[in-house]
C-alpha cells in the first residue's frame, strides 16, 4: 500500500466551534487487489477490507477521546478481464479508525464485479475536527550516556506541550531510531498538563561496543514533529 500524493489543509477553527482545528486530507491509495469468490448477497467479488494508515502518509495523529472524523473513498482505478460479460465497481463503505496511539486509519470494503477484475486505486477525503496540540521542548535526560560492557542504561525522555489537551488525555508518538523495547511507542498527556517524562531503558548489547552514536527519537503530536537526540558511547 502507498498513498500517490498525500495532502493536508489545516484550518484555525473559533467560537462557537468547541475545537480549534478541521485537518482536510485527500490522496490517492495504490493497491493491486486479489480476485476473491462471489459475496452471497450479489454477484460483486469482494477484496479483503482495505485499510490506509493516514497518519503515516499525512504525518499527523490525532486524540481519540475528542476528535471527530468524517472520510469518503472511490474507486479511482479498476481493471476487467476480456471474459467479463458485465462489469461493475463500488465502494461499499467507508469509514475511520482512530488507534489509542493517536493513529488514524481509514477503513473501506472495496468490490467489483467480473471475474478477474482489479481494483487498482482508491481516492479519499478526510475531515477530522479536534483540538491541535504542538510540541514546543521534547529532549532526553541526560543528553549523553557511556554504557558499559554487557549492561543495559536508563534516560528520561521528557517534553512539553501547547496548549494543554482538553477533554481527553493526548497522544504522542514516540519512535525511536531501531527497535527499542524499552522504549514507550507512545506518551499520554493528561489533560490541562502541558509537560511530561518518562524513564526509558536501552538494552544491553543494543550498540557496537567501542563506538559513539546519535540515537535520535522521534516524538509526533497532532500539529508537528520533533527529534530528540541522545548521545550513546558503547564501552
Amino acid at each position: 500500500m502507498k498513498v500517490a500524493l498525500p495532502q493536508t489543509v489545516i484550518v484555525v477553527l473559533g467560537p462557537p466551534s468547541p475545537f480549534d482545528r478541521l485537518f482536510i486530507m485527500t490522496g490517492t491509495a495504490v493497491e493491486d487487489f486479489p480476485p476473491l469468490g462471489a459475496r452471497n448477497d450479489d454477484n460483486f467479488t469482494r477484496t479483503p477490507q482495505g485499510v490506509v494508515d493516514l497518519s503515516l502518509f499525512h504525518g499527523h495523529i490525532f486524540n481519540p477521546g475528542i476528535s471527530q472524523v468524517a472520510v469518503s473513498a472511490a474507486p479511482a482505478s479498476f481493471t476487467g478481464s476480456d471474459n467479463a460479460d458485465d462489469f461493475a465497481w463500488a465502494v461499499d463503505q467507508a469509514f475511520p479508525v482512530i488507534r489509542p496511539d493517536g493513529t488514524l486509519e481509514l477503513h473501506y470494503d472495496a468490490a467489483v464485479a467480473g471475474e478477474g477484475g482489479l481494483l487498482h486505486r482508491i481516492a479519499y477525503q478526510v475531515f477530522v475536527q479536534t483540538n491541535g496540540v504542538a510540541l514546543t521542548r521534547f529532549v532526553t535526560s541526560p543528553g549523553a550516556i557511556t554504557i558499559p560492557a554487557n549492561a543495559a542504561a536508563t534516560f528520561t525522555l521528557s517534553g512539553a506541550v501547547a496548549p494543554a489537551p482538553v477533554g481527553a488525555p493526548e497522544p504522542i508518538q514516540i519512535l525511536p531510531e531501531g527497535d527499542q523495547a524499552g522504549i514507550p511507542s507512545v506518551i499520554l498527556v493528561p489533560p490541562g498538563a502541558t509537560v511530561f517524562s518518562v524513564g526509558c531503558t536501552i538494552p544491553k548489547d543494543t550498540f557496537t561496543a567501542g563506538t559513539t552514536t546519535p540515537f535520535k527519537i522521534k516524538g509526533t503530536s497532532s500539529l508537528n514533529t520533533m527529534t530528540a537526540i541522545l548521545m550513546v558511547t558503547q564501552l
